[in-house]
Parts: C-alpha cells; structure tokens; sequence
C-alpha cells in the first residue's frame, strides 16, 4: 500500500535501498546508510520494525536455536532478532534524516503495535504481501479431533480499480473457520496481534460439538452411525450448548443447490431416531 506518492509523474525505476539491520546496532551507521543510498541514486530508505519478543520467545529449545549452516548456528533467534532489530526510539530520527535527504522513508511492520508506531511518522508505504504472508503462515496451537485444526484463508483482496496505479488503500477478507477448542473472542485476540487493522464482521455465529461420551453420541454408535465434524454452516452456529446433526440422507448432497432427500431416506430414519431416543432417554 502506497499513499501520497504519484508514480504516474515517473518514467524511471523507482530504488530502494535496504537497511534493515545493516546499522549493526549502530544509529551512527544507520545516518550514514541513508546518506550513502542517496548519493548511489537511491529513491527510497527501507527499514524494519519489530523486536524480539514480537517475533519469537526467549527459549533454549532446540526450535528457537539457529541450525543449517549458516553463520549463526548455535544462537537463539531471540538473540539474533535483539541484536538486529531497528531500535524504535530511533525511528523518527531515521525518517527525519531521510526526508533531509529527499529520500521516502519506510519500514515493514511485523505486528500491529509497530503499525502504531509508524502511523504516528506517517509511514509512506506498506508491503501488503508482508501481510498477507502473516495471516498465511499464523497457526493455531489447539486441533480438535473432530474439526481439526482451525483454518484460515485470505479470500479477498480489494485495491481499487485504477489501472497502473498503486493503490493508496488494501482491504482483505480472512475467512477463520473456528474449531471447538477456541472461541471467536479468543481467534479475535489473536488476530489482533495481525500487522493491520482487523476488525470482525460478526462474532455471534461459532463452532458447535458434543463429547464423544454423551449419550447420544453413544447411542448413535451403537446404531452403526459414523462421527464426524462438518466445516460447513449451519444454524448450530447460533448454540453455545452441546449439539448434535444426525440428519438422513446422503450428507454429500447437503448445502447444494438442489439438496433433495429421499422418501424412503425418511422412512429409514424415523426407527433409527427412536432407538436412539430410547437408549437416551
């Protein structure tokens, strides 16, 4: 996302140069880069804001512990990213020199407290493909055994309809299918953390289940029925109690445009209800 930036007026290759952490920890050296890009020719100074704790845990594990043969093997990412990070008190002083330079100045965020932050400097530019890449690679720890894990897609992406233009302003739609084990206000929280603004269009409608030991379930069971979680809608989305979908018929034709059930489909059903009912009740 690009605002106040006319590329239109441009007939050459718009450059950026990369900083990020090639400051080394220095903002002396930080100046210096950015004066550097501009007498190479460079058009725009990129950064990165995060921290450390934003991006991963401080722990031992072997998970947080660099490997494969680079030159950081053996250290903790948590330490690597401390060392490398942009440190934020700096930022304005990075984007005052910039300007003084003529140079656009602009950092990729990694979470939405950084978002924050860049807004108040009135950061120029974003890298939506940084954001879409968040919600692609963000997962959810809790994995039902009947729904499985929560699944999250980016299912649209609107940025205006100008032809070579980039747009000033990008609006996704994430599509959360919520299993049983979270509830919309926990799967909000965490979206919250998403380097943009999330707001949910509803929260009303959520995951329905039924332990395996209820009665019900038992009794079905017992009937020969099969257990399984369904990713589809439905009007259990409105329960917060246990519920349970023993519908007849082919299961494969429902939420079809010409979902149909067969007579005998009913007449089959109707025992099966009241044997279950019985062991139930």
């Amino acid at each position: 996302m690009i605002r106040d930036l006319n590329f239109k007026e441009r007939d050459n290759v718009f450059i950026i140069a990369e900083l990020s952490a090639n400051h080394n920890g220095s903002i002396e050296i930080a100046i210096k880069t950015i004066k550097a890009a501009k007498r190479a020719g460079a058009d725009a100074i990129k950064l990165q804001t995060y921290t450390a704790d934003t991006l991963t845990l401080d722990c031992n594990r072997a998970d947080f512990v660099i490997k494969g043969g680079s030159i950081w093997d053996g250290q903790k990412y948590y330490d690597l990213y401390k060392q490398a990070y942009t440190p934020w008190e700096w930022h304005q002083k990075l984007f005052d020199i910039a300007k003084e330079e003529g140079l656009v100045c602009f950092s990729s965020p990694f979470d939405k407290g950084a978002v924050d932050l860049l807004e108040e400097l009135d950061n120029p530019i974003y890298k939506i493909g940084g954001v879409i890449d968040w919600f692609q690679q963000l997962t959810f720890d809790r994995v039902s055994d009947a729904l499985g894990p929560v699944k999250l897609t980016v299912t649209q992406v609107s940025a205006g309809k100008q032809h070579n233009a980039v747009p000033a302003d990008v609006k996704l739609v994430i599509d959360v299918r919520v299993n049983d084990l979270y509830s919309n206000m926990e799967i909000e929280q965490i979206l919250a953390q998403a380097p943009c603004d999330v707001k949910a269009r509803s929260l009303r409608l959520g995951s329905s289940s039924i332990p395996m030991n209820h009665a019900l379930v038992q009794a079905g069971i017992a009937e020969g029925r099969e257990t399984y979680g369904s990713p589809t809608l439905s009007d259990q989305a409105a329960l917060s109690c246990d519920s349970l979908k023993l519908g007849p018929g082919d299961s494969l034709r429902s939420h079809t445009a010409n979902e149909f059930i067969y007579v005998n489909e009913i007449e089959e059903a109707i025992p099966l209800y009241i044997s279950i009912l019985k062991q139930t009740l």
